[in-house]
């Protein structure tokens, strides 16, 4: 036997009445005593002898069925072997007197189920070969030696078959709880599958909701940066020559009249691009440098104010979103001289590097404390949001802002970002 089957064949079986022993026993019992009343038998035994013996037999099935159905044997328990030891003699006796109780001695394969324990249950069936091989033969064992081998090879005969088919029972129930176990198995498993497939889901839309929300923000911070860096400033640069129109005299205040029409065309142009995510125009038009230059002397024509542009190292070639970044931080920093500064000159040097390319805004103004002004910036207040842009813009891009100053020395503002960003 496989090692499935005899721990299949080894465990632990209540004795006790099944539906199969309740009515299997009782009803081949009557069988039995009907075939001996009715056919005559060679052993010549009356029918009160008959009677006797199914009364018997009646009699230790009926205590059986009801003392031991509950006994849950360890080991060989001694109560229902007992039971079945005296079953099996009385069925032994019943076949030597009316070989036709033969009939009932089958009965005693299903109830060896029940008594015995384990591998034990084989013993139970060569128990029940010995009635069932003596009905085989007429119930006659004194034929002489070769009545009693006959008998004997029945007994092995009758133990080989009935152990066969109690091996196949044993194999086939151990295959139905293999499947059973196995269907146990894949549901598990089917529900483990459709609870990754839901947390999944649920992690993929988490997954879209904030991809969605930090476009959502990125698109935000990068219209309010356009918006500070173009429109503001702009309408910042026609109030200022709009003011100055009218306190000038005819022939300047139409200087500054068409001044604020050229800023004001410029901004209407750089917000249709901003809101198309387009690069600014100086820099559709050429290199940074180029682009520089003609913010400095745009910017130094209006507001009157000397501005140069020097470069050191040689250009090359950079991620779009830097030349952006850059060029905003200097039409910022310009825009802070020309409202704070107070100052004479404003010079912006482009330095390109091995690996890194940086602006810096020099003024000569009156500069201010760095420390004072850092509250309202970080409280959002009036003033302060040019410096956190460009600080925004810049560290986006895995860059660097620095802003130097003091009280009557000037200002410096230096950007650096890695010429290749990884954004």
């Amino acid at each position: 036997m496989g090692i499935g089957v005899r721990r299949s064949m080894t465990e632990i079986r209540p004795f006790g009445a099944t539906n199969l022993d309740r009515w299997l026993a009782p009803c081949l019992l009557a069988v039995a005593t009907i075939l001996a009343l009715a056919v005559p038998s060679a052993r010549d035994v009356s029918a009160t002898w008959v009677a006797g013996m199914a009364a018997a037999i009646a009699l230790w099935l009926a205590v059986g069925f009801v003392v031991l159905p509950r006994c849950r044997p360890v080991r060989l328990a001694p109560v229902p072997v007992a039971w079945f030891a005296v079953y099996t003699t009385l069925l032994w006796i019943a076949c030597l007197g009316a070989p036709l109780y033969g009939f009932l001695a089958w009965s005693g394969f299903v109830l060896a189920l029940r008594a015995f324990p384990g591998t034990w249950i084989l013993a139970g069936v060569g128990l029940t070969a010995l009635p069932l091989a003596l009905s085989q033969i007429g119930g006659d064992l004194g034929g002489g030696a070769g009545q009693i081998v006959l008998y004997v090879g029945l007994v092995l005969v009758n133990t080989t078959v009935a152990g066969f088919f109690l091996w196949a029972g044993a194999l086939e129930e151990e295959r139905r709880e293999e499947r059973e176990q196995t269907l146990a198995q894949l549901r598990e498993a089917n529900e483990r599958l459709e609870l990754t497939l839901a947390e999944n889901a649920a992690l993929q839309h988490q997954l879209v909701l904030g991809a969605r929300e930090a476009g959502v923000a990125d698109e935000r911070a990068r219209l309010a940066g356009e918006i500070h860096d173009t429109i503001a400033q702009g309408l910042s640069g026609i109030i200022t020559q709009l003011e100055a129109a009218r306190t000038a005299g005819p022939d300047e205040a139409g200087a500054h009249h068409d001044a604020a029409i050229g800023l004001a065309r410029g901004s209407l142009a750089e917000a249709r691009r901003s809101i198309q995510a387009l690069r600014p125009q100086p820099l559709e038009d050429g290199r940074l440098t180029e682009a520089l230059e003609k913010l400095a002397g745009e910017w130094s024509e209006r507001h009157g104010v000397a501005a140069a542009v020097r470069r050191t190292g040689e250009v090359r070639s950079m991620h779009p979103d830097v030349e952006v970044a850059l060029l905003r931080t200097g039409q910022e920093a310009l825009a802070n001289v020309a409202r704070h500064a107070d100052a004479e000159r404003v010079v912006l040097t482009l330095s390109y590097m091995d690996a890194s390319v940086s602006l810096d805004v020099r003024d000569d103004g009156v500069g201010f404390d760095p420390v004072s002004r850092r509250a309202p910036e970080a409280n959002g207040n009036a003033g302060g949001f040019g410096l956190v842009a460009m600080r925004d813009r810049v560290e986006s891009l895995d860059g660097t802002l620095s802003v130097e100053s003091s009280t009557g020395t000037g200002t410096a503002v230096s950007a650096s970002l890695p010429t290749r960003s990884s954004a």
